[in-house]
């Protein structure tokens, strides 16, 4: 059976992560472990630390009266099986590389403002120029195209963005991502099988999403179906533009991918319009929603990649989106040109990612 174990309140949990996405919606409460990373650091390597740090709780307020503990995250949990699913987790296994970094020391404190040893005179740095280096994976791409997609003509504008590579899931999967999209689970908590970035510069969203090919669905078409019912209530206001076969370039060729492109449409304020971009509970006028499905048969699990792009009054030029005449405009053009540079570095680096029980 696949990693992912799909439950009434994770699909619930995934309805709401998109909810939010499609309405743009970026503000977050903050949520930090209880422990920081340098007492974390001390508990790894005193087991003397250790225990005083959990014999200051009380065993009858923990999760499992105490007995089953994650040191990294310094977390209790509720039963043995709890905890091992919790250290399979992305959660987890970021915590884990974050702990391979040693923690900032009084002594480099120290050295920061001058004090500490005199090593002598500082020698002037020799700068390699790294000719034969290879280049980083960051870049700047322009594309200007004109695209038949199902019969829709989609004029493209020309797009400019810069691309970093990005570690999913602790690492087990990456993929290159649009500069300036940072990671929610920095700033709140995110469900185990999901990873979620938002533009700090708008309101655009892309999620990836684990999830566990349930026994009782056969067919791709069967799959696509629940995955969008997951996405978009029944009684939505959505138009389905385009629905295609694809590729990405890392998987085998006859990995069934499926890319649908869909608008969902929100009805507005009787006084004429939405609210002003500045208001936070403003709705967006229409959210275009890019999705693509990566069917894992062999590890019973689904990749679902979602790309939300609200177009909220004021934050796009109204008189450059038609989608009936397949003029997107800037903002979903830009989300196909993340869509296209996802397709071409999206790679699973460790496939026991995809746990088989």
């Amino acid at each position: 059976m696949g990693a992912i174990r799909r439950s009434k309140t994770k699909r619930r949990t995934r309805c709401e992560e998109f909810q939010i996405a499609q309405h743009g919606i970026l503000f977050f409460a903050h949520w930090s472990a209880d422990q920081d990373l340098d007492q974390v650091h001390a508990d790894l390597h005193s087991t003397k630390h250790l225990n005083q740090y959990k014999n200051s709780k009380a065993a009858d307020d923990l999760p499992g009266l105490g007995q089953h503990y994650c040191v990294e995250c310094a977390k209790w949990f509720e039963s043995e099986h709890n905890l091992v699913q919790h250290r399979r987790g992305k959660n987890h296994l970021r915590r884990v590389r974050l702990l391979r970094e040693e923690p900032y020391s009084q002594r480099e404190a120290e050295a920061a403002v001058g004090l500490g040893v005199d090593n002598g005179p500082v020698k002037e740095a020799v700068v390699d120029t790294m000719i034969n280096e290879e280049v980083p994976s960051v870049e700047k791409e322009m594309e200007v195209e004109l695209e038949e997609a199902d019969g829709l003509r989609l004029l493209h504008y020309p797009i400019m963005a810069t691309y970093n590579k990005v570690d999913l899931f602790g690492g087990a999967i990456t993929v290159d991502l649009p500069d300036g999209y940072a990671d929610v689970s920095d700033i709140r908590q995110v469900p185990d099988h999901q990873e979620v970035y938002l533009d700090k510069d708008g309101f655009a969203s892309i999620i990836f999403d684990l999830t566990e090919q349930p026994d009782s669905v056969t067919t791709d078409e069967a799959a696509l179906k629940l995955h969008l019912d997951d996405i978009f209530d029944s009684d939505d206001d959505v138009k389905l533009w385009y629905q295609n076969t694809t590729r990405l370039l890392h998987f085998p060729e006859q990995t069934p991918i499926y890319t649908i492109f869909k608008t969902k449409h929100f009805p507005q304020e009787a006084s004429g319009g939405s609210r002003p971009l500045t208001d936070f509970r403003a709705t967006p006028i229409f959210t275009g929603v890019l999705v693509t499905i990566v069917r894992l048969k062999a590890q019973t699990t689904d990749i679902v990649i979602t790309i939300n792009v609200p177009h909220i009054k004021g934050n796009y030029d109204e008189g450059r989106v038609d989608l009936e005449r397949g003029q997107l405009g800037p903002l979903l053009d830009s989300a196909l040109a993340h869509q296209d540079r996802i397709f071409r570095t999206f790679e699973v680096k460790d496939w026991n990612l995809f746990v088989q029980e």
